[in-house]
């Protein structure tokens, strides 16, 4: 009897008895998974900070024009107009 429980538990992942042992390495996935499971709230907020990292890294590629550079016709052109 005890070398069947030794053979079976040698094994990760197979069911003994009703105890299923865990496997030994765990994904990246499986434990991002996890914690959104239990914390919610706090893998919300990472998220959100993911992506204003993702943001401030690709910031010259969304803000193409210099915000130190004024156009004095177009500050005070009427909304819509077409100047350039």
């Amino acid at each position: 009897m005890s070398q069947e429980r030794s053979e079976a538990a040698s094994s990760p992942g197979e069911r003994v008895g009703y105890i299923r042992l865990k496997p030994v390495v765990w994904s990246y996935l499986g434990n991002a998974g996890a914690f959104f499971r239990r914390k919610p709230l706090g893998a919300f907020g990472a998220v959100i900070a993911v992506f204003l990292i993702i943001v401030a890294i690709f910031a010259p590629l969304i803000a193409t024009q210099d915000p130190r550079e004024i156009n004095h016709k177009k500050q005070f052109a009427d909304p819509g107009s077409s100047q350039r």
